[in-house]
């Protein structure tokens, strides 16, 4: 998305499209958003007890929101 949202002047192609197209840029997010929810049932299907699951995806959660507020703060 930074490349989209600084990078489109210079390169056309990642630029959002208008309304009435659909350019590389308008699937980033998208597709962003389906490989972290595939990404959430893989790694946790190794873990047989669930409370430990919940925590780890706890902890992954905090840490998340923390490095994204200390990024765009």
């Amino acid at each position: 998305m930074i490349l989209v949202d600084d990078g489109g002047g210079e390169w056309p192609m990642i630029g959002h499209a208008p309304w009435n197209g659909c350019n590389l840029a308008d699937f980033v997010m998208p597709f962003f958003l389906f490989i972290v929810g595939m990404t959430i049932p893989l790694s946790l299907k190794r873990i047989p007890n669930k409370l430990v699951a919940a925590k780890k995806v706890l902890v992954r959660t905090i840490k998340l929101l923390f490095w994204g507020l200390l990024l765009q703060g």
